[in-house]
């Protein structure tokens, strides 16, 4: 008899923990003859009586994990299973022969066309369960229509809810995502857990870095939201501020009064605290840019309120996935009189070669700190069994903060100099 992981019932971990467990499960294999157990470490044992059988927890150590890559997901695949020090079982989802019940960590694509991504994501679970993975968790760090999760009349579809039923329905362990647009996506996995990692540890760690470098006063610093659904994010990275790194920030958050149009087109009215804003520094946080009219508006708002520099940060940047609408809104980010600085995360896509040509646009890498919250959301890569959650790894921790390329870094030394900020 065989006794794979994913079966919870009769699993070895589940019977180490029930004093009579072993001794029923010995009868039974008496009376249909069974003449021994393999467990998933393959040990093997008999059953000469009905006395209670002893059954071994497999060490964390011994169990095997492999990291599967989607299409577009192959240089974060890389870069994670180096500092997971899985790089020897990383592997192409479609060039699986068979698993074997090794544990699966799954990093989904999410650049392209989200009808491709979301199809490429449902074959990819369905392949590996088929191919005989064992705890198989999935990686999508940018939901499938992640901004229709809400309807405001009975017109718009409810794309985020039907991207949920699809992934729900080939039974994945659980799936990550990082930043949702809205924390009710959650509710969308149904049977399905859904984790959520922040980027605000990351935000945070390279703010503090500026801040620190630049010799900037906290007093002279807004967190600001682009619109009233950013307020918590702005809150959450100023409490982080001020909890990890010691820097006092004001609480009042200076928020862009945002409507969108019919046609989608952001329009931004006002910002509050406009009497506060003359002369400080303005640092937005958002979880998504298409094309960076969010990002605009805001800072038209805060520089007519006499802000002195912006800059934001965002999660996902959409705009990197089509090269040739990319450029085409990066172009006009970088020629922007308002913003000063956009810093983004590789969640989506890496810039493209003529995207690296911008003195004021770079995208982080992302890695170190998917690596260290995939350590802690798949528990068997846990070393020494340690305690840790996901949720304190994203209230206490201090990553290191990615460097960016060397013009961007250039640019924001020169504009954030205390007498270029006098001037």
């Amino acid at each position: 008899v065989f006794l794979p992981p994913s079966l919870t019932k009769f699993s070895p971990e589940f019977m180490a923990d029930m004093p009579f467990m072993p001794a029923i499960f010995g009868k039974f294999i008496q009376i249909f003859e069974v003449n021994g157990l393999r467990t998933y470490d393959g040990k093997s044992f008999s059953y000469p009586s009905l006395k209670p059988v002893r059954i071994v927890r497999t060490p964390i150590k011994h169990v095997k994990t492999v990291i599967a890559r989607g299409h577009s997901a192959g240089k974060v695949a890389k870069e994670i299973a180096g500092k997971l020090g899985l790089s020897k079982f990383l592997i192409d989802w479609r060039k699986v022969k068979n698993l074997n019940r090794k544990n699966v960590i799954a990093l989904a694509s999410t650049a392209g066309n989200p009808n491709q991504a979301l199809l490429e994501t449902a074959v990819m679970i369905y392949n590996l369960r088929r191919k005989g993975a064992g705890l198989l968790r999935v990686a999508l760090l940018l939901w499938p229509y992640a901004r229709q999760e809400r309807t405001d009349n009975n017109r718009v579809p409810l794309s985020a809810a039907v991207a949920g039923m699809i992934l729900n329905y080939f039974r994945p362990k659980a799936i990550m995502t990082q930043d949702l647009h809205q924390p009710a996506i959650q509710g969308f996995g149904y049977t399905t857990p859904v984790e959520t990692i922040y980027s605000t540890a990351l935000f945070a760690a390279k703010i503090a870095q500026l801040i620190k470098e630049n010799n900037l006063k906290p007093e002279d610093i807004y967190i600001g939201a682009v619109d009233r659904g950013a307020i918590g994010r702005a809150t959450q990275l100023r409490l982080h501020l001020k909890k990890n790194h010691g820097i006092d920030i004001s609480e009042d958050i200076p928020t862009v009064d945002k409507r969108r149009d019919r046609n989608g087109k952001s329009q931004t009215k006002s910002i509050s605290h406009r009497n506060k804003l003359k002369g400080k520094i303005m640092f937005f946080v958002d979880d998504m840019t298409d094309s960076g009219g969010t990002f605009e508006g805001a800072a038209e708002a805060a520089k007519a309120a006499g802000a002195r520099r912006v800059i934001a940060f965002v999660t996902h940047v959409v705009s990197s996935v089509n090269p040739a609408t990319g450029m085409l809104n990066m172009a006009k980010l970088e020629h922007s009189k308002h913003l000063d600085a956009l810093i983004g995360l590789d969640t989506v896509a890496d810039l493209t070669p003529e995207m690296q040509q911008l003195s004021k646009i770079d995208i982080m890498s992302n890695s170190a700190w998917l690596a260290q919250n995939i350590r802690e959301w798949a528990w068997w890569l846990k070393k020494d069994h340690e305690n840790a959650s996901l949720k304190n790894l994203n209230d206490n921790s201090m990553p290191e903060p990615p460097r960016l390329r060397e013009p961007v870094e250039r640019h924001l030394r020169n504009i954030l100099q205390p007498d270029t900020l006098a001037a």
